[in-house]
């Protein structure tokens, strides 16, 4: 995508698309021209949390699943233990990602907090919404703080303890 952004690419992807189309040779097709200009796609990879304990005892169980039909039951014990692992593997993994969050919150550092939980949430933007009343009034002087807050990139130690 970033490729596509730049003009230059652009323009030079719909030039040898056109002279490919003019030449109509049938064995070229649009993705050699595709990947001729643009490149490929990096491949982005997810954090790894599971340990090397569980690592293992997915290949254990791959190769006893290969080896023979009869170990169905060592392939039916491995997996238990696999995801077992892989259970506290991620309980591991999120104990330590609100630690890190709850780290930033106590040295005021709220970007890093936001964009900890957006990235981990799965939700790609954040949408703004004002606190109202039963009658749907914006709430004045919340708003007022809350802009304060926000200028000043400090949380309040108050907001901290959890008072309001």
């Amino acid at each position: 995508m970033e490729n596509l952004r730049n003009s230059s690419k652009v323009e030079e992807y719909n030039v040898v698309l056109t002279n490919r189309f003019l030449a109509l040779q049938p064995e070229e097709d649009l993705n050699a021209a595709s990947l001729d200009v643009l490149g490929t796609l990096p491949w982005q990879t997810k954090q790894q949390h599971s340990s090397q304990d569980s690592r293992d005892l997915i290949t254990k169980r791959y190769a006893v699943k290969r080896k023979s039909p009869e170990g169905a039951a060592e392939y039916s014990r491995l997996n238990k233990v696999f995801k077992k692992s892989a259970r506290v593997d991620d309980q591991k993994w999120a104990d330590n990602l609100a630690r890190d969050l709850e780290d930033a919150a106590k040295h005021s550092n709220q970007r890093e907090v936001w964009q900890g939980i957006m990235n981990h949430s799965g939700r790609k933007k954040c949408r703004a919404v004002a606190v109202r009343d039963g009658a749907q009034n914006i709430i004045g002087p919340l708003l007022k703080l809350s802009e304060q807050v926000w200028e000043s990139k400090r949380v309040p130690e108050d907001w901290l303890k959890g008072e309001l």
